[in-house]
């Protein structure tokens, strides 16, 4: 059975803040890898920010693109960056949480499941 693959703007937002909490990662990976046991209203959280993360990015996507300079789309993906993380928050989770369901999911079969089922209902 081929496991569920999670959005790309669910990456997208994964990797672009991950590469900012890298260093916090990456002393933490050992202990993320043991604490795969997220609770229902966790993946629920995780699937409603990924969601809105989703609408997000397709709002700013436009604006970057018509951004004529470095400095402007730098600009847009700072903005966008900040809704993203608010958005991430409002729905209980912080980034490095966010981070952590969404690399769990790509991994973990049944987590990747109740995370789409969660999209599904939400829409």
């Amino acid at each position: 059975m081929n496991m569920p693959r999670l959005p790309i703007y669910a990456a997208a937002f994964a990797l672009a803040l991950g590469m900012a909490w890298a260093p916090a990662q990456a002393q933490q990976a050992p202990q993320q890898q043991q604490q795969m046991n997220f609770s229902d209203d966790d993946l629920r959280s995780y699937a409603l920010a990924a969601l809105q993360v989703r609408d997000i990015s397709r709002d700013f996507q436009p604006r970057l693109e018509e951004a004529e300079t470095p400095e402007e789309q730098n600009t847009v993906r700072e903005e966008a960056m900040e809704e993203m993380v608010s958005a991430v928050q409002e729905q209980g989770l912080s980034v490095q949480d966010y981070n952590t369901i969404y690399q769990a999911a790509q991994s973990d079969q049944q987590i990747a499941e109740k995370v789409s089922q969660y999209m599904q209902d939400a829409q």
